[in-house]
């Protein structure tokens, strides 16, 4: 014959088996990782949330890029925290960092202005450089920021561990 104790400890065992049971026959992967920077995963999440953003957006762009993109802002997330930039105070840490480590590094020349504003006079009409330099020092430092940090990405990328599953999209 079976003792109270016994039964109480059979009883919750199988009361517990029971209860077990949906969640086993259901679990599966839920989030596949796809990509590692160092220690961090990028998971299929990541990837279809930026893929939303980017449909919403309108714009067409490949996994591959991508998963490069968000490689990208692993990156420099990591390095605005560095900074401590990633505070609650700060609402773009990525963009504050860039503004700290890149932008405030370039300084366009009024000879640069000058010969862009002659190159493409046509696209200007009859307005005065006086009344668009602002708008071209704007273009000319936009289009060096995003020179100078192609190049600091790839130096970030150089020091750091990334590894991309080449099966991404693939099922298992």
């Amino acid at each position: 014959m079976m003792s109270k104790r016994q039964f109480c400890r059979y009883a919750t065992t199988l009361i517990l088996s029971i209860c077990l049971i949906p969640f086993s026959a259901y679990s599966q992967i839920i989030d596949k990782v796809i990509a590692y920077v160092d220690d961090y995963a990028i998971t299929m999440y990541d990837l279809e949330e930026a893929k939303k953003g980017f449909k919403d957006n309108r714009i067409d762009i490949d996994t591959d890029d991508i998963v490069n993109s968000i490689i990208n802002k692993v990156l420099l997330r990591k390095e605005a925290k560095k900074m401590r930039l990633d505070s609650s105070e700060t609402k773009d840490p990525i963009n504050e960092y860039i503004d700290i480590k890149i932008r405030s590094l370039i300084f366009i020349k009024e000879e640069d202005i000058q010969r862009f504003y002659n190159e493409n006079r046509g696209s200007f009409g009859d307005l005065p450089i006086s009344s668009v330099k602002d708008n071209i020092e704007h273009y000319l430092t936009e289009q060096e920021v995003n020179k100078q940090l192609k190049k600091h990405l790839s130096e970030l990328r150089k020091r750091s561990n990334i590894v991309v599953n080449t099966k991404i999209g693939q099922s298992d």
